[in-house]
């Protein structure tokens, strides 16, 4: 909604001639009218005001409007084609948001949860991901963000490419090389760095769930956001599930 309220008071000159009336009634008149006219101009100030109250929470109404998000419910995986040509893929239980029209100006995505990037190459425009722990600057790769809210890790691993990491209370960007992986402690923000096979941090894109000589708490994660099950039915599940 855009409001343009213009309030124009125009006023004549005014000249009071009263021979027959004595001076104090004639400086009577005087002020009478002098406060009629700011009277006016007090109620063209406030409309101007109110005018342009709105016309502000309407511009950030419409910038709201314009971010788009995208939930992925518990026991679902979804992939998405961004305007850029950059492909995404969505894990379980993941909020992914970004801007109408923002491969236009730098691209940005916000991330809750996992996903793994396909990032179409344009130096003119970087692509960031953002997260409540982390963000990743990337020029054209393929790389899987996780940061759920609930873990007290935030991680990133890179397949091709290279990215940069910019950590809180931390100056420096880390770059990261292809098959490596970079383990935030959201607690303390120490971080470490290990070398993986990056491919297999990406199965779950193709159907395929892995839980492989990792904590049991970490098991029962996955199997809840693979099936969409809490925990106390996750243990009754874990000597059929598919996990190697």
């Amino acid at each position: 909604m855009t409001s343009n309220i213009k309030t124009e008071e125009r006023t004549k000159p005014y000249t009071a001639v009263l021979p027959n009336r004595p001076d104090s009634e004639t400086k009577y008149l005087f002020l009478r009218e002098y406060t009629r006219i700011a009277a006016a101009l007090l109620v063209g100030v406030f409309l101007g005001t109110t005018g342009l109250y709105l016309f502000n929470q309407s511009n950030r109404q419409d910038e709201q409007a314009m971010i788009r998000t995208i939930e992925v419910p518990l026991g679902s995986r979804s992939r998405l084609q961004l305007e850029d040509g950059t492909i995404v893929w969505l894990n379980a239980g993941s909020k992914f948001s970004c801007q109408s029209g923002f491969s236009q100006k730098n691209r940005q995505v916000i991330l809750e949860g996992e996903g793994y990037f396909e990032v179409r190459k344009n130096e003119q425009a970087p692509f960031f991901v953002e997260t409540n722990q982390m963000t990743v600057n990337v020029l054209g790769t393929s790389f899987d963000v996780k940061d759920y809210s609930d873990k007290m890790n935030s991680e990133t691993t890179l397949l091709t490419g290279k990215v940069e990491i910019q950590l809180p209370n931390n100056p420096n960007s880390i770059l990261l090389k292809p098959n490596q992986r970079i383990i935030l402690d959201k607690e303390t923000g120490v971080h470490e760095i290990r070398q993986v096979d990056a491919s297999e941090y990406i199965l779950w894109i193709n159907e395929k769930l892995v839980c492989n000589n990792e904590k049991l708490s970490v098991i029962l994660h996955k199997i809840k956001l693979w099936y969409g099950m809490d925990s106390s039915a996750n243990r009754e599940l874990l000597s059929t599930s598919a996990c190697r």
